[in-house]
C-alpha cells in the first residue's frame, strides 16, 4: 500500500479523498460551507465573542444560530430573560417585564394610568390642580354612551378600547368627582 496524503485543511489530519479534501471537508466543499468550522461536538461553547452559551449547531448556542439562519447580525447582545421578580424576587411564571404576576398587573395598571391621565391633560378638569395618578377619576360626560367602566376594565381590555372609551370621559381628581354626583357642597346631608 502506498502513502496517504492527508486533507489540505489546516489542523485536520484525515485521509484526503477528493481535491485534497477529506470526506468532511469535501462534503462541505460542495455545499458552499466554511471549511474552517471544527467537527460537530469538538465545540462545547458558542463560538461568538464574549457568549458563554452551549452550543447548538454551526458552533453557535441557539439565540446566535437563529439569528443567523435568519439572516440577522449576530454582534448584539442577547437578551437574558431574567429568573426573579425585580420587585419581590419571586420567581417569574406569568409575568412580564421582569416581574411577577402581581406586580406585573401593577405595573401596567400604572402605566395605562398614566398614558390615559396625560391624554386627558393630566390635572382635573375642574379645579385644575395636578395629583398623583391614583386620585382621577374619569367622569363620563354622557352616561348612556358609557360601554364599560375604565379603572375596572384597564387590565382586560385592549389600549385601543381603552383609549375610545377614555375620549367620551372628562379628567376629575377625587374630590371634585364626589361633589359632582353629590350635588354640590351640601354639608348638612350626611
Amino acid at each position: 500500500m502506498g502513502t496517504y496524503t492527508t486533507c489540505k485543511v489546516e489542523n485536520c489530519e484525515r485521509q484526503a479523498r477528493s481535491h485534497g479534501l477529506c470526506l468532511l471537508h469535501y462534503k462541505r466543499f460542495r455545499r458552499g460551507s466554511d471549511l474552517l468550522r471544527p467537527p460537530r461536538g469538538t465545540i462545547k461553547v458558542c463560538t461568538v465573542e464574549g457568549c458563554e452559551r452551549p452550543v447548538l449547531a454551526m458552533g453557535l448556542c441557539n439565540a446566535h444560530y437563529v439569528r443567523k439562519r435568519k439572516g440577522q447580525d449576530i454582534s448584539p447582545p442577547i437578551w437574558e430573560r431574567k429568573i426573579n421578580c425585580v420587585e419581590c424576587g419571586a420567581k417569574i411564571g406569568k409575568g412580564g417585564q421582569g416581574r411577577c404576576r402581581p406586580h406585573y398587573k401593577q405595573y401596567l395598571k400604572k402605566t395605562r394610568s398614566r398614558e390615559l391621565v396625560s391624554m386627558l391633560g393630566g390635572k382635573c378638569l375642574v379645579c385644575g390642580r395636578k395629583y398623583p395618578i391614583g386620585v382621577y377619576d374619569f367622569h363620563h360626560r354622557d352616561p348612556s354612551t358609557k360601554m364599560f367602566s375604565i379603572s375596572y376594565h384597564i387590565l382586560n381590555k385592549s389600549m385601543e378600547e381603552l383609549i375610545v372609551e377614555v375620549m367620551k370621559c372628562d379628567l376629575l381628581c377625587a374630590n371634585c368627582h364626589r361633589i359632582l354626583h353629590f350635588g354640590g357642597s351640601d354639608e348638612g346631608k350626611f
